[in-house]
């Protein structure tokens, strides 16, 4: 990873980004005792050897903040759906000093993922999926490549995903290809972002971002099952127009790794006209973006404006979200010596005010 240009940049490019002695019949007798013991102590229990739990709980919504049912959520082994109104609650999750990864998907949407720190009592989450396909409002489209001759799948802002004749490998010869884009920008960024407030490594240190751009990509056959890539993509994230000048001429390219649900540093994307360039050899989601290990904790509480503590609510902090506990109070990491915006949308009204830098 290149460092030398993050001081020069940072400022600049974070105004559009907006990390435990007896005898022999004495110990015959001794024996017999202690399996009379072990015995008694199978039979009855030991309350002592009881395992705590925690619970998981949360709501899944769609890019619009719509509650979404019918998500499966896979976590230590568990699998349970989303209700009509998107919330779950799981039970007996074991208590532990280890992260679990869970897992939220239904089809016709990217899956997405969150960590979660298994140390406390309860664990709450509100996590965003984002749909395949052209929706409206959203930087997103789909499109079916006969492989043998490969082609670009194109995004409204002028992105695109290009491959190669003879890139793509599926059972039929067709593959279908869904991308969608999104940027700090959009409130829906925050809790689309898979992983624990984008903490990423590279060489056994760990980073926080810093993202200008979100790409989902899934490539399938037709009977939905993932495709696979034989030869390189070419990924070009289009550059706003108002952006263009101050943007460095290279970029950090992070893709997601799914079993530790971390970031990983995978090369430099190259500035070329108005587009940022760089190949892919696999698909999941993938981040364009800087990457900091000065890092500061934010702390807050929610209240109404009588005083009372709001639970359960969602919080973005930068490019991150919390969940408010019991007593109201939130914290999350965001990078040290940048100015960001902590907001929320609460029965019906969008709050959203300044803070920084920490």
């Amino acid at each position: 990873m290149k460092n030398y240009k993050k001081n020069k940049v940072n400022f600049r490019v974070t105004r559009k980004f907006g990390l435990t002695e007896c005898n022999y019949k004495a110990i015959i007798f001794s024996i017999f005792l202690i399996s009379i013991f072990i015995g008694f102590a199978s039979c009855n229990g030991n309350p002592h050897d009881k395992k705590e739990t925690t619970t998981i709980s949360g709501i899944v919504t769609d890019a619009e903040n719509y509650p979404m049912s019918d998500v499966e959520i896979v976590v230590d082994g568990i699998t349970q759906k989303t209700d009509k109104n998107g919330t779950f609650l799981i039970n007996e999750i074991e208590l532990g000093n280890e992260s679990k990864v869970i897992r939220f998907s239904k089809p016709g949407y990217f899956d997405n993922y969150r960590t979660v720190d298994l140390s406390e009592d309860l664990t709450q989450i509100q996590i965003a999926l984002l749909p395949f396909g052209n929706k409206h409002g959203l930087r997103s489209n789909s499109t079916q490549m006969q492989n043998n001759r490969g082609g670009v799948l194109r995004l409204s802002d002028g992105s695109e995903i290009v491959f190669e004749a003879g890139s793509l490998s599926t059972s039929d010869g067709k593959t279908n290809v869904y991308a969608c884009l999104t940027s700090p920008d959009e409130y829906v960024f925050a809790s689309s972002i898979p992983g624990n407030g984008l903490k990423g490594i590279y060489e056994e240190e760990t980073y926080q971002l810093i993202a200008y751009s979100l790409f989902n990509v899934e490539i399938q056959d037709y009977q939905q099952k993932a495709a696979k890539l034989t030869k390189p993509a070419i990924l070009k994230t289009k550059i706003a127009p108002q952006d263009l000048e101050y943007m460095p001429n290279e970029m950090e390219f992070w893709s997601f790794d799914e079993e530790s649900a971390m970031w990983k540093f995978e090369k430099m994307a190259q500035k070329q006209g108005s587009y940022y360039v760089v190949e892919v050899d696999h698909f999941s989601s993938c981040m364009l973006g800087i990457s900091t290990n000065q890092v500061a904790k934010v702390k807050g509480k929610v209240i109404d404006r009588s005083g009372r503590v709001i639970a359960g609510q969602n919080v973005i902090v930068g490019q991150t979200t919390s969940v408010t506990k019991n007593n109201g109070s939130y914290e999350a990491e965001v990078p040290a010596n940048q100015t960001f915006f902590v907001g929320m949308k609460y029965k019906g009204f969008e709050i959203k005010m300044e803070a920084g830098p920490l």
